[in-house]
């Protein structure tokens, strides 16, 4: 089994230009962090970003492997020109780019357009962890609703881009009708994983292995060979061996 894990499964370097992020998803990693050393001070003052305009500017070289933006925050519509500015400044000496969102259509149309020349050095991965809008309002309430993601996906999709999708954390004890929902608009991967801390109890049980056992075939079977499954998962005993599913009930 790979020890590979976090960001690490997907690229191998990870760009980010801003402290906070306007999503305010309740369970971020990068926000909990932010306060653990005191980065920002608490959560009004995470869901206010700031540019740090020297890293927007900064210049690149060709990089072995993959590079990530953005990590740690989103692409909005309050950042959206200096994420532009540093995707060039990365995609025009060579770089292959991951580009990572909880899209909004529009602001994804904006990127096709002016990152086209780039088109084969790019993925897109979009964050898309429930179909019910009450799911992430809750638990993402500043980031676009489910439709939204989902229009930005297919249209990438529809204009030649290549797509994956993270389910990351799942949100939904049901994983089934999104995996089916997203699956015919993603050119490549669709990865699921769960929360690694402070999960809340509406969705404790969901997480557990038995839930998992009873439910990851039908994950892999409405996969169409695109799922993959993020560390936390893999740890309990489930991985891909030569594209079959094992299970370690060991």
């Amino acid at each position: 089994m790979s020890k590979t894990s976090g960001t690490k499964e997907w690229a191998d370097k990870n760009i980010n230009i801003q402290k906070g992020c306007r999503n305010g998803c309740r369970y971020c990693y990068a926000m909990k962090m932010a306060f653990r050393f005191g980065r920002v001070k608490d959560y009004s003052d995470w869901i206010r970003p700031e540019i740090d305009h020297i890293r927007v500017d900064r210049k690149f070289r060709k990089r072995i492997g993959r590079v990530m933006f953005p990590s740690t925050h989103d692409i909005t519509s309050g950042n959206y020109g200096s994420c532009i500015i540093i995707l060039k400044n990365l995609l025009k000496v060579g770089n292959e780019v991951l580009i990572v969102s909880k899209p909004d259509p529009l602001i994804i149309d904006i990127l096709i357009q002016k990152l086209v020349a780039y088109k084969d050095q790019i993925q897109f991965r979009f964050t898309i962890t429930s179909l019910d809008n009450k799911t992430s309002l809750w638990q993402e309430p500043n980031a676009p609703l489910p439709k939204r993601r989902i229009m930005a996906l297919m249209w990438a999709f529809n204009k030649g881009w290549k797509t994956s999708v993270s389910i990351e954390p799942y949100l939904d004890a049901d994983l089934v009708p999104l995996i089916e929902k997203v699956e015919p608009y993603c050119t490549e991967s669709i990865w699921v994983g769960i929360m690694g801390h402070g999960i809340p109890e509406s969705l404790k049980e969901i997480y557990k292995r038995p839930h998992i056992r009873a439910n990851i075939t039908e994950w892999f079977r409405v996969g169409n060979g695109k799922l993959r499954l993020k560390d936390r998962i893999r740890n309990m005993g489930f991985e891909i061996r030569e594209d079959v599913l094992y299970v370690n009930d060991n």
